[in-house]
């Protein structure tokens, strides 16, 4: 859809009127349009929650978050409010960037994320074993073929043929 001159000049004004808004101001329209709740209103949650993830598994924490407070996200229930809004219903508590998108890449599907967990946790058993049946065989073995003395009688010269790993 092709713009005509007027709506080109209006976009512009718009966009001047956003930037000179400041982050603060378009950080807190956002969160209010999307989630209903002001920036205070979320820097509340965050208190409420010891400054840490919901997510008991994260360690992600800001004792002092930014003013803007993007580094937090609120998490809902996406099959009550479809895309990125939100209503006081499925609303569950503040997330960092990490978990947040973790839990959308699955759908909020607990039976995979159950699942995702016990491979991570297979797969660190199984690299545990291979890593301590790996440390304790030899790590190289040398042929000495030849081995002499140097002058003053302290040091000795060894050539090496081969080394096998």
């Amino acid at each position: 859809m092709k713009l005509t001159p007027a709506q080109k000049k209006a976009r512009r004004a718009r966009r001047r009127w956003l930037k000179k808004q400041g982050p603060h101001w378009q950080a807190n329209h956002a969160s209010v349009y999307s989630h209903g709740h002001t920036l205070e209103q979320k820097l509340e949650v965050l208190k409420q929650q010891g400054f840490k993830c919901a997510n008991p598994g994260c360690t992600f924490s800001t004792p002092e978050p930014s003013a803007t407070l993007t580094e937090w996200c609120f998490d809902h229930d996406h099959s009550c409010c479809s895309g990125s809004r939100s209503c006081t219903r499925c609303r569950r508590g503040l997330l960092c960037h990490g978990c947040n998108r973790a839990l959308g890449n699955i759908h909020d599907d607990v039976d995979r994320l159950e699942g995702l967990a016990k491979y991570v946790k297979a797969c660190k058993k199984r690299l545990a074993k291979s890593t301590v049946a790996r440390s304790t065989a030899p790590l190289a073995q040398v042929t000495i073929v030849h081995a002499s003395p140097i002058a003053d009688g302290t040091d000795i010269v060894v050539t090496v043929q081969e080394v096998v790993r």
